[in-house]
């Protein structure tokens, strides 16, 4: 079964992987809400490669049917049954991508029994529900070309039943256990902070993200592909709400009933993830280099209320007790990194006003590194400025007796920890 979109209260299920994709080319909406913005505030959608021109040389090429079947979780299958009036076709290349930024190529082989041209996209560490945006070019032996235009498809899970809901700020994917209301929240979270993420980095995404959200409480569909190590040990205080990546275009969200409201989820992780895709739209990997940045900045994106003030409660009661360390020493998997990083933009921004996160975020988006872009920005070195910011939240002896050099990373895939309990002070 595919998913179902929601509109109002009434559910569709769509059958197969050809309608969306019709959809997506013919630009017809389902959305739940319609949206009015300004033109500045407006959300983009993917845009395709245009439509070629002087296209095939002096060849007549007449397609006759072109596929992409989705064989999730194994990949998917290109075919293309294409004729030529003067010469034999003698190479068939793919070109897909799953976000607007990274394309990928897959040579074709002739099978001469069907007439159709065949190439593979691997499935490995490629969850359900990500955009396959993909066309053909083709050679014939007289050394004419042929593009064709770019379809809009998807990798499906035809397996099981899933929940689609979509808006102009988001396409939202949901496991049919999961609760209904989901897209709902997740549409009107995304749509209440458009202008927070207008402000905070001066533009909004080129494209429109997708969220693919799994059960949590029973991980069997996320199993199924290559990810693999997000549980914690039983009794942890902290589990996995989801991650990102570049390649996706979209990012994963683990939602746990058993903890969690969807409304948390929707305002805490899901805008903490699309944090995580404007750091890489704006920037990229120049983040890296600092995980209390990357992670702290993710939160400051997130809407929660009640999770930001705890994570500012946690940070002054560390620095209080004088087991904040220095934020070069504090490590990727601990939670530590989320509360006092969003703290730490808490500061920034209170100290030199909301426009500063921007002004910062194009600072850093140059390669030059954070320690310096903060250096830049306030006219401190970082080691001033962490004693300032180490002296707000209440540290007794706020200077630090040294300063650890940065590590280097140079990859991350966005975990975000979730508290399963409140810190009393």
């Amino acid at each position: 079964m595919h998913p179902s979109r929601s509109r109002s209260r009434a559910l569709m299920w769509l059958f197969g992987a050809f309608f969306i994709g019709l959809l997506a080319i013919s630009g017809v909406g389902y959305s739940q809400y319609n949206v009015a913005a300004q033109d500045s505030l407006q959300p983009q959608t993917f845009t395709p490669q245009p439509s070629p021109t002087d296209n095939g040389g002096s060849a007549i090429w007449t397609v006759e049917d072109v596929i992409f079947n989705s064989q999730y979780p194994r990949g998917g299958r290109f075919t293309i049954k294409v004729n030529n009036s003067i010469a034999k076709i003698v190479s068939a290349q793919v070109i897909y991508q799953h976000n607007p930024a990274a394309r990928q190529r897959a040579n074709a082989t002739f099978d001469a029994d069907s007439g159709y041209w065949i190439a593979r996209m691997p499935g490995s560490d490629l969850p359900q529900w990500v955009a396959v945006d993909y066309y053909w070019r083709l050679t014939d032996a007289a050394g004419n070309v042929y593009q064709t235009e770019t379809i809009n498809d998807a990798y499906t899970d035809t397996r099981r039943e899933w929940r689609m809901a979509e808006s102009e700020d988001i396409i939202v994917y949901w496991e049919d256990s999961l609760p209904e209301q989901m897209g709902d929240a997740v549409i009107e979270a995304m749509h209440e902070r458009r202008q927070f993420y207008y402000d905070a980095w001066g533009k909004l995404l080129g494209y429109r993200p997708r969220a693919i959200i799994y059960d949590g409480d029973h991980p069997e569909v996320l199993e199924e592909w290559s990810y693999r190590n997000y549980t914690t040990e039983p009794g942890a205080t902290t589990y996995l709400g989801g991650f990102t990546t570049r390649e996706y275009g979209a990012f994963v969200g683990i939602y746990y009933a058993s903890r969690e409201s969807v409304r948390r989820f929707a305002y805490g992780t899901v805008l903490h993830e699309v944090g995580h895709l404007y750091q890489y739209e704006n920037g990229g990997m120049g983040f890296s280099s600092a995980i209390w940045f990357i992670e702290g900045d993710a939160e400051y994106n997130s809407d929660h209320s009640s999770s930001l003030r705890r994570a500012l409660q946690v940070a002054r009661q560390l620095a209080a007790s004088g087991d904040l360390p220095p934020l070069d020493e504090i490590g990727r998997t601990d939670r530590m990194a989320y509360d006092v990083g969003y703290a730490f933009f808490k500061w920034f921004t209170e100290k030199y006003g909301e426009g500063a996160h921007l002004e910062l975020m194009q600072l850093v988006s140059r390669g030059i590194g954070v320690e310096k872009a903060l250096e830049r920005y306030t006219g401190m070195s970082f080691y001033e400025v962490e004693t300032e910011f180490r002296d707000w939240l209440g540290a007794p002896n706020a200077a630090l007796p040294t300063m650890m050099p940065t590590p280097t990373i140079n990859f991350f895939a966005s975990p975000t920890f979730v508290p399963t309990k409140t810190p009393k002070p």
